[in-house]
């Protein structure tokens, strides 16, 4: 009985290697590359965020209207798909590089020295709205059309300005040594605010400074350096302090005085 009951254990142990177990295996992860992209003249540089990328496990496919490229790992699958390219691009032409921090693609244009709105069609909307308000991670939004309508308000401005200058400096050149010295006297001594070519007026004494209406002059340090201020009776150190303290000055800096009163009170003493 005991002999009988291990064989039928055995039976039902054995493993029948002629079957195969199945495995389930699961799908890989689908995941969309991110990446950027810019242009000259000839070619539209696609920039594409991936460290790394072994030459074995890349594939690239280029076409008239699209680019495909994808990367194969152990467990996920890194896919860029795009479709209706914003125009016609050269395959033959066209070609990718490896970098340790991405790959490159290189789009050869069919027709060279275009511009591309974007990359992909259907996007010329989204980027004409760039380009005056453009993304930021700031949470202040620049206007930039603004920005730039002062800019050209400035530039217009100087512009002016060099006229002006340009036409102060042909007087100059042109007048004579008392118009000269006039202009320069008149100009430094007024602050800037007055320029006359009237030498017999300027030269009877200091042209006085004229401001614009609405504006007041102020009083500038001399070099434009604000005097160090010096300490208070610095040489009275040794003097006993309550009896400075009992003095009274009628004006700063009467040093003196108080040494000739500190004198007389220690004769007298």
């Amino acid at each position: 009985m005991k002999l009988d009951a291990i064989q039928d254990l055995k039976e039902c142990l054995a493993i029948d290697k002629t079957k195969s177990i199945p495995i389930e295996v699961k799908d890989k992860i689908l995941i969309t590359l991110g990446y950027e992209f810019y242009q000259n003249g000839e070619f539209v540089i696609v920039d594409v965020f991936y460290k790394n990328a072994k030459p074995e496990n890349l594939s690239v496919e280029f076409d008239f209207h699209s680019i495909r490229l994808q990367i194969l790992e152990k467990r996920d699958e890194l896919v860029l798909n795009l479709k209706e390219l914003f125009d016609e691009i050269d395959p033959e032409n066209s070609s990718y590089q490896i970098y340790t921090t991405k790959i490159e693609l290189k789009l050869k244009k069919r027709i060279l020295s275009s511009k591309w709105e974007n990359l992909l069609k259907g996007r010329e909307k989204e980027s004409n709205a760039y380009r005056t308000d453009y993304p930021s991670s700031s949470s202040k939004k620049n206007n930039w059309s603004v920005i730039e309508k002062e800019i050209e308000k400035e530039d217009t401005l100087n512009d002016s300005s060099s006229e002006v200058s340009a036409l102060f400096s042909k007087i100059y050149k042109d007048s004579d040594d008392d118009t000269r010295r006039a202009m320069m006297k008149s100009y430094i001594e007024s602050n800037g605010t007055t320029l006359s070519t009237n030498w017999s007026e300027v030269k009877k004494g200091t042209v006085s400074t004229k401001p614009p209406q609405g504006m007041e002059p102020k009083k500038a340090h001399r070099n434009g350096i604000r005097k160090p201020v010096k300490q208070r009776y610095p040489s009275l150190r040794g003097v006993d302090r309550k009896f400075m303290r009992n003095q009274r000055f009628a004006k700063r800096g009467s040093r003196h005085a108080l040494l000739v009163k500190r004198s007389k009170a220690t004769a007298s003493a």
